[in-house]
């Protein structure tokens, strides 16, 4: 098991209580920035979670300079022939390095699907396959094995992207209009940033413990920014 990162301020303990703030993007420029650069969607959603936090960082007078976070997050197992039209995916967990401390946008995406492309073609992702296999088929152990995976994997925070209905949705004659994630927090990842896609847009839910990130709504702020900035630096200006 590798070693722990250094510590960001969130990565202590956490009470019951709970902080939880949303930002919308645009899930159709999201896609241009993958199409034109050949990343895929994950890969701009990781880059732009990954630009967020480093002005959040900064934001608190904490080094960025050469520092990575470490983010469990999720890597799709799929093969080109095998997607269709599922809502959800073939995915499996794995430890992405969060380059924080570079500031050129390009770099970071391109540091991020260098690593999603290789943990692809790893047999060390057969090993997270498994862990999650596990925890489907014994529910009982659904719980502690995430406590166990909390304090053996050495990551600062979770960021997991759930691919959602590309249509509207209805009920009772009313439209779907939003839909929002929510993941927990646990001791010692005390941040979680999580992005459901729904009808063409991207929508983050991030939730921490209360006391341990008071100003969390910032680094909603700074999410939403992230991606106007990755828009701006990938894709050519508009007329």
């Amino acid at each position: 098991m590798a070693d722990r990162p250094e510590p960001a301020p969130w990565n202590t303990s956490v009470t019951t209580h709970r902080r939880w703030r949303w930002a919308t993007v645009d899930l159709n420029v999201a896609r241009e920035v993958k199409s034109a650069v050949e990343v895929t969607l994950n890969d701009v959603v990781v880059t732009g979670c990954t630009l967020a936090l480093r002005r959040f960082l900064l934001d608190h007078d904490e080094p960025v300079e050469d520092r990575t976070l470490k983010a469990m997050v999720p890597v799709s197992t799929r093969h080109e022939d095998q997607h269709g039209e599922t809502l959800g995916n073939k995915i499996s967990m794995f430890v992405v390095d969060l380059p924080v401390g570079e500031s050129d946008i390009s770099e970071v995406l391109a540091h991020i699907h260098r690593q999603t492309d290789e943990l692809k073609q790893s047999g060390l992702i057969d090993g997270a396959d498994a862990v999650i296999r596990i925890a489907d088929a014994l529910t009982p152990v659904a719980g502690p094995l995430t406590r166990f995976v909390s304090r053996s994997i050495p990551m600062n925070l979770v960021v997991t992207n759930i691919p959602g209905p590309p249509v509207p949705l209805w009920f009772w004659g009313a439209p779907l209009l939003e839909v929002y994630p929510y993941v927990e927090v646990v001791d010692n990842e005390g941040l979680t940033m999580a992005v459901v896609s729904y009808n063409d847009r991207l929508f983050f839910g991030i939730t921490s413990d209360r006391d341990v990130v008071p100003d969390l709504g910032l680094l909603a702020t700074h999410l939403a920014e992230a991606f106007d900035d990755i828009a701006a630096e990938i894709l050519p200006p508009t007329a």
